[in-house]
């Protein structure tokens, strides 16, 4: 029934009946191929930084505690700035689900020159502010030194980070996650080889440790690079930055920035602590540290990253009510997963009478 010439919402019982439904081992299969390599990919990040660890470990417990205060900095730095991936694969996704991939290759390139607007802000600031923010760690004068010179040389790399997070994230909104994976996979193995060489084979000390994860993060930015800009001109959509995108891209990541503040701050706190118990108190801790991170990472922090993995039209919010222990499980058991269990094809796929809040399903939050 039809009222003013506007259709009825997609209530009747019979209409959800003949609507089409998604099999669970196809919506299984969807989750699979999008969050598996999504899950990997965690998994080979806070790898690399267990091999800097042992890298930098044999040049002695000054060096390793260096590592804990100069990485404690630089790591808040990329972990404020980590809505730079969500924000962007959000934006992306929901795009691509309301028909719009002009619009999505468009954000996916503002979100490049977001993350390298931010980061050369970021490093300049670090750069300036960083001998009073060392001090504030109270660890022993050897130790700050060492410190300092790790993340000067690491400011060099911080554009190249972010601006392979919003690579990332314009990816993985594009429900590829299989590229960031052979991406980090390969530039954090370079990352393990040149760091050997610099340090071991230069004689570079922890400089040469940061060096060669500045040379991974460049090679990792210059490939997103490549990707996104191809997908820009297969579109045909502006390589100029867009200030009002741009603005949409930093507002959408507005309450991820606040909650990642909160959280790297609290850590960055127990670095300070472990700096004032002493040299072998914080090499100690820069190992530990390193282990619970890696599996907090693949245990409990599998975001299952991205936007979609199945479900048209009415069925959007069933998949995501009835499969909770196959999204839940790649969310991972600490209950931090925000990532969407449902399609953004769900604006594609839905049957011309759905309601709007049914046409609207993209996204569900955990």
């Amino acid at each position: 029934m039809q009222v003013s010439g506007v259709a009825e919402p997609e209530t009747n019982p019979d209409a959800r009946a003949r609507a089409p439904r998604t099999p669970a081992r196809s919506l299984d299969r969807q989750i699979w191929a999008l969050a598996g390599p999504a899950v990997l990919t965690l998994a080979s990040e806070p790898l690399y930084l267990l091999a800097d660890t042992a890298i930098v470990g044999r040049l002695g417990p000054e060096a390793l505690g260096a590592l804990a205060v100069g990485s404690a900095v630089l790591l808040f730095a990329t972990g404020m700035l980590v809505f730079l991936t969500f924000g962007t694969a959000a934006t992306v996704a929901r795009l691509l689900g309301a028909d719009e991939p002009e619009e999505a290759a468009e954000q996916s390139v503002q979100g490049l020159w977001l993350g390298l607007g931010l980061g050369i802000l970021v490093a300049g600031a670090l750069a300036v502010s960083a001998p009073w923010l060392l001090e504030r760690f109270g660890a022993d004068a050897a130790v700050t030194n060492d410190a300092r010179t790790y993340l000067y040389v690491s400011l060099w790399g911080l554009p190249a980070a972010t601006v392979a997070m919003a690579g990332t994230g314009a990816l993985r909104g594009h429900l590829d996650t299989r590229t960031p994976l052979v991406v980090a996979v390969g530039t954090n193995t370079l990352n393990v080889v040149v760091t050997v060489v610099l340090v071991f084979g230069f004689d570079l000390g922890i400089g040469g440790a940061a060096a060669g994860t500045d040379i991974a993060k460049f090679v990792a930015a210059a490939a997103y690079t490549v990707i996104v800009l191809r997908l820009a001109r297969r579109t045909e959509v502006s390589l100029r930055p867009d200030m009002r995108r741009i603005r949409l891209l930093a507002v959408v990541g507005r309450d991820l920035f606040i909650r990642t503040v909160a959280l790297r701050a609290s850590l960055t706190i127990t670095v300070a602590l472990a700096a004032r118990k002493g040299v072998t108190a914080l090499a100690a801790y820069q190992v530990a540290f390193q282990i619970w991170a890696a599996l907090a990472y693949v245990l409990g922090r599998a975001r299952g990253r991205g936007s979609v993995v199945g479900g048209e039209g009415a069925r959007c919010a069933t998949a995501c009510w009835h499969k909770p222990r196959r999204a839940g499980f790649l969310a991972g058991p600490s209950g931090r997963g925000s990532s969407s269990a449902c399609s953004a094809h769900s604006e594609r796929h839905s049957s011309p009478g759905s309601s709007p809040t049914t046409r609207r399903c993209g996204t569900c939050w955990w």
